[in-house]
């Protein structure tokens, strides 16, 4: 895994993520982050939350008759994680962003607290996959 804040690499063990925006006072000033993760590291962070969401879209689609549909799910039959990633790279990053970000930023950054964090991701802003690399662009703070 990879951390650019505006442009600087930055450690892993300086960044959390904002959860609800509760517990931290932040600085005003919004910077740009980039998070690279490998094809490994991203199937690490995400396939069990998107597997489970998956099963939980197609149990709804049952019950509404797939009037609650996720597209991206149901166009592709309800692909596992592993499906998608082999298929449709493009939709799976739509899926995680759209339905799955506060997983992946969990699965990602993890959860314990550290007096050592330095900057919180606050939004998630797009992700998209080249060459085996997944990009997150996100916003983040830094901590006061």
């Amino acid at each position: 895994m990879k951390i650019l804040i505006n442009g600087k690499d930055v450690d892993r063990k300086k960044v959390t993520y904002l959860e609800l925006g509760f517990g931290q006072e932040m600085s005003e000033e919004e910077y740009t982050c980039i998070v690279q993760l490998s094809d490994p590291e991203f199937r690490a962070a995400i396939l069990e939350e998107f597997n489970e969401f998956v099963s939980d879209c197609e149990e709804d689609d049952k019950v509404t008759e797939g009037s609650a549909a996720v597209p991206e799910i149901v166009h592709n039959d309800f692909p596992s994680f592993e499906e998608l990633l082999a298929s449709d790279k493009d939709a799976l990053c739509r899926v995680v962003r759209k339905y799955l970000f506060f997983e992946l930023l969990e699965g990602m950054l993890g959860r314990s607290p550290s007096p050592d964090f330095t900057f919180a991701v606050s939004s998630l802003d797009d992700i998209t996959a080249s060459d085996g690399v997944f990009f997150i662009s996100c916003k983040a703070f830094s901590i006061s």
